[in-house]
């Protein structure tokens, strides 16, 4: 990839090509880069205004943010084609166990960085969102839209 990077640097046609290459993980980027936003500021907004404790400021932000990604992760991400309910419903569930075991990987760290050794939490907050996004990148390309655009090229 970074060879292709390099690359796309020389001709516009070089950076098209690459852009249509890598073209669903740029939208996992940015769209995991406006999900990290989406979790860091609502986070530090019930952390520091409402005085919410870190633990239930950490969940709901993380409510927060899946309910963005799984949208945009369906539709403009992986470009997921299922429209039926069952198939819909199946993917919403699978999702949602997968950003489970990332928010359980989350708040742990948490727990452990912020609660237990006293570290920033808003340097904290942001490397776990660093660690979650790639996790959750690999889940959902191999569980949850497994079926998406991508299995079938």
């Amino acid at each position: 990839m970074l060879k292709d990077l390099l690359n796309a640097f020389i001709s516009f046609k070089n950076l098209k090509s690459f852009f249509k290459k890598y073209e669903h993980l740029i939208a996992y980027l940015f769209f995991g880069f406006l999900t990290t936003l989406i979790n860091l500021v609502s986070f530090w907004l019930l952390s520091s205004f409402t005085k919410i404790a870190t633990i239930p400021a950490t969940v709901t932000s993380w409510i927060i943010a899946v309910a963005f990604a799984f949208i945009t992760n369906k539709i403009w991400v992986f470009k997921s084609k299922n429209k039926t309910k069952k198939e819909t419903t199946k993917e919403i569930i699978n999702f949602l166990i997968a950003r489970v075991a990332t928010l359980f990987v989350e708040v742990f760290l948490m727990w452990l960085m912020v609660d237990q050794l006293h570290h920033d939490k808003l340097i904290w907050k942001l490397l776990c969102n660093v660690i979650t996004v790639v996790l959750n990148y690999l889940f959902s390309r191999l569980f949850v839209f497994k079926n998406s655009h991508l299995s079938k090229k």
